[in-house]
């Protein structure tokens, strides 16, 4: 399988808490839910569910815009969060084992992006 770029035209929303409705339910915020979204739509499209692998994968986070104050362990979890299913079964280090962020500042904010690579490890 050849490795896979995907390029979200939006800075990376990082994964919130859960929140706890008053029925006992739990959600995430619109704008996160919103967010995976749009990562799933850039890749269904383009590859379908064909793509489900036991790994091990490597994924590569560049986030162009942003606060590069944000917490990297949240911004990647929701990247993994849209892909479980699709690429990989869970987020657990079993299906992917190398992953790495990067950010790098944007003067317009229209030139945020969001630049998702990922393959099999090898």
């Amino acid at each position: 399988m050849a490795d896979i770029c995907l390029v979200i035209p939006a800075s990376a929303v990082p994964k919130p808490r859960p929140r706890v409705a008053r029925s006992g339910g739990v959600y995430y915020p619109e704008r996160y839910e919103a967010w995976l979204g749009q990562v799933r739509d850039a890749i269904l499209p383009e590859h379908g569910l064909s793509l489900l692998s036991d790994g091990p994968w490597w994924l590569s986070v560049t986030c162009y815009g942003g606060s590069s104050n944000r917490d990297g362990d949240n911004t990647v979890g929701g990247i993994m969060d849209a892909l479980t299913g699709i690429l990989w079964p869970n987020d657990s280090f079993k299906y992917l084992s190398d992953v790495h962020i990067l950010w790098y500042p944007v003067i317009n904010p229209r030139d945020a992006r969001t630049e998702i690579y990922c393959g099999l490890l090898t």
